[in-house]
C-alpha cells in the first residue's frame, strides 16, 4: 500500500537550463506573483469532494512536473515556468472562472475540471483554459507563430482557449495514495531517509532525477523530495498540458514530444487530437525540422479544419523563407497560394490570418 501524503500546497519553479536558479522562494495563494519572462500554470482545486479534489489535483499536478524536467529541455534559451496548486484557490466551474482565476494570479495557463465517484473508480474531467494574450505580462508570447516577408507578416494563435482533456479513470486505492503536494519531508541526500521537516507551503524545485527533486526552502536550504512516479493511466493530463506549456515557453521540439506523447496515450477526445496533431506540426516546424509529409498527411486525415489548413499553409510559407535558391522559394509559396485557394471555403471572408497569409504570398513573389 502506498503511505497517502497529507500535503496542502505548493509551487514548484522551472527555470530554463540556461538561466540560474531562482534566487527566491515563490509563494502560493494571495502573494503568487510569477516574473514576466516566466510561463505560469495553475493547477485549481477541482469541483468535487474535497478529499478528492485534492488528491486527483495533486496527480495531476505531479504528472505535469514530471514532463517539464529541465534536463529534457532541447531550447535552452526557453522562457522560465512555473507550475502551482493550492486549495486555498477558488473553485472553478466553467471556463470564464477558471481563466478569471488565472488572470488574477497572472498565469497563462489552467487546469481545472470535476471529479467523482464512481464505484470502485474515480473519474476526472480535466480541462486546460488559456488566458487571453492581451491580458499576458509576458513581453514574449512565442506561442504566436509569425513568419516575416519584407513588410509583410502572417500569425497564427493557438486553436483555442479551451480543451477537453477527456474522462481520466483512476482506481480509489491509486488516488488514496495522494493528498495534496506539501507534508513532503525534505530528504538530506538523494536515495536517503527522509527524515527533515516538511516543505511547507513554498519551495523552489531546481532540476530531476528520476524519482527525485533537488529543491531550496526558505529556511532549510537545499535537499530532495522524492515525488512517485505517476504509471497507472496515460499521461494525457500531464503530456498534453505539458507540450502546451513548451510551445508557450518557445521549447518546440519538447513541445512536439509531448504533444506525440498525448497522441499516444489513446483516450484523447477527438477535436483535441485534430490540435494536438497540428500543434505537433508546428512545433516541429518551427524548431527547423523538415515537416513537409507530416503536414500533408495531417491534412490527408482531417481535410476539414480550418486550423489544420492554416499549419500547413504556415509550414509552406516557413520553408519559403527559409528556402536557399529562388525556385525552392517559388515553389513552396505557390504550394501555399494553391492549400488557400483549394479550401477557401473554410476561411471567413474577413479571415485576418488569411489576408495577412495572401500578403506573405505575395511579397514572396
Amino acid at each position: 500500500m502506498r503511505t497517502a501524503l497529507t500535503l496542502c500546497a505548493v509551487v514548484f519553479a522551472l527555470t530554463a537550463i540556461a538561466a540560474p536558479p531562482r534566487a527566491w522562494a515563490m509563494m502560493v495563494g494571495e502573494d503568487w506573483t510569477p516574473r514576466p519572462a516566466e510561463v505560469a500554470t495553475l493547477v485549481a482545486p477541482l469541483e468535487g469532494e474535497n478529499r478528492l479534489s485534492q488528491s486527483v489535483s495533486t496527480i495531476f499536478d505531479f504528472q505535469i512536473w514530471q514532463t517539464l524536467d529541465p534536463s529534457l529541455a532541447e531550447n535552452r534559451a526557453a522562457l522560465g515556468g512555473l507550475i502551482g496548486w493550492n486549495d486555498r484557490w477558488r473553485t472553478p466551474v466553467d471556463t470564464s472562472s477558471a481563466i478569471a482565476l488565472a488572470q488574477e494570479r497572472s498565469g497563462q495557463l489552467i487546469v481545472w475540471g470535476r471529479v467523482q465517484r464512481y464505484g470502485d473508480e474515480v473519474l476526472a474531467l480535466p480541462r486546460l483554459s488559456l488566458t487571453p494574450a492581451q491580458s499576458d505580462i509576458r513581453p514574449i508570447k512565442p506561442e504566436i507563430w509569425t513568419i516575416t516577408e519584407g513588410n509583410s507578416r502572417v500569425s497564427l494563435d493557438l486553436p483555442r482557449t479551451t480543451y477537453d482533456l477527456g474522462v481520466v479513470r483512476l482506481s480509489r486505492e491509486f488516488v488514496a495514495g495522494f493528498g495534496a503536494p506539501s507534508a513532503l519531508r525534505l530528504c538530506h541526500q538523494k536515495g536517503g531517509v527522509c527524515d527533515g521537516p516538511p516543505v511547507g507551503r513554498q519551495f523552489v524545485a531546481l532540476r530531476q532525477e528520476g524519482e527525485w527533486s533537488r529543491v531550496i526552502l526558505p529556511h532549510e536550504g537545499e535537499g530532495w523530495v522524492r515525488i512517485p512516479r505517476i504509471t497507472e493511466t496515460p499521461n494525457i493530463v500531464g503530456s498534453f498540458v505539458g507540450g502546451m506549456i513548451a510551445y508557450f515557453r518557445g521549447d518546440f521540439g519538447r513541445a512536439a514530444d509531448q504533444f506525440d506523447a498525448a497522441l499516444q496515450a489513446g483516450s484523447i477526445p477527438p477535436q483535441e487530437e485534430i490540435y494536438a496533431t497540428a500543434l505537433a506540426v508546428s512545433a516541429r516546424c518551427r524548431a527547423g525540422e523538415d515537416v513537409h509529409v507530416l503536414s500533408a498527411r495531417m491534412l490527408e486525415t482531417d481535410p476539414y479544419s480550418s486550423y489544420t489548413a492554416k499549419v500547413a499553409v504556415m509550414e509552406r510559407l516557413q520553408s519559403a523563407v527559409r528556402a536557399r535558391t529562388r525556385e525552392a522559394r517559388h515553389a513552396a509559396s505557390h504550394e501555399a497560394a494553391t492549400l488557400i485557394a483549394a479550401r477557401i471555403d473554410l476561411f471567413a471572408a474577413d479571415d485576418r490570418w488569411l489576408v495577412e497569409a495572401q500578403a506573405v504570398i505575395k511579397a514572396l513573389g
